[in-house]
């Protein structure tokens, strides 16, 4: 299972303490995850700030698309990643695959058309019962994996880099997401 930290466009395992990731059903250790340092965590933020120079003046078609190919391999991968968040979360499985993997899906595939027609108000309800809005400044965010993706997908489609951490106790989708997502580095470069 991969664990370990994306910075600076590539893979570094964690030099901080090391995080056991319980099962929430059973008590069983998951896996045990390295925590970041403070070192590395300064250099992800170094990272972003840089790769804003970058990736603020990319045009929005191309920013657009890297959020809808994003979007596509996180459905490609919907079961694996429903697996992962059903055992290190505790909840159904079918939960997680029908409900929590296709509103992620979809809020990448707002954002992404969001990107394209950035003048007036944008606020929508993009699934029945789910309003998203863009704010135009920048954000930080530490979320569960359903509602992570709102802040962390608008801050790169306003142009905007973000260093980005999951929740301490549910650390697994977010590292499996990035590994699977394949050409991570034009994200951080």
């Amino acid at each position: 299972m991969q664990t370990q930290l994306f910075i600076d466009g590539r893979f570094v395992t964690g030099e901080g303490s090391e995080q056991a990731v319980l099962d929430p059903a059973t008590g069983e250790t998951i896996v045990t995850v390295p925590e970041a340092s403070a070192e590395q965590i300064t250099s992800a933020v170094e990272a972003a700030s840089t790769a804003f120079e970058s990736w603020s003046g990319r045009p929005p078609a191309e920013r657009a698309g890297m959020l809808l190919e994003l979007a596509d391999r996180i459905e490609d991968n919907a079961e694996a990643f429903a697996r992962i968040e059903s055992r290190n979360c505790g909840k159904p499985y079918q939960g997680a695959l029908e409900d929590e993997i296709p509103a992620i899906t979809d809020c990448f595939r707002f954002f992404a058309g969001a990107a394209r027609c950035m003048s007036g108000s944008a606020t929508n309800e993009h699934l029945e019962g789910f309003t998203s809005m863009i704010r135009r400044e920048p954000s930080d965010t530490t979320t569960p994996v359903k509602i992570a993706p709102p802040p962390v997908v608008s801050t790169l489609m306003r142009r905007f880099t973000t260093v980005s951490s999951p929740t301490w106790e549910k650390p697994l989708l977010p590292s499996t997401a990035v590994t699977r997502r394949g050409r991570v580095s034009k994200w951080g470069h």
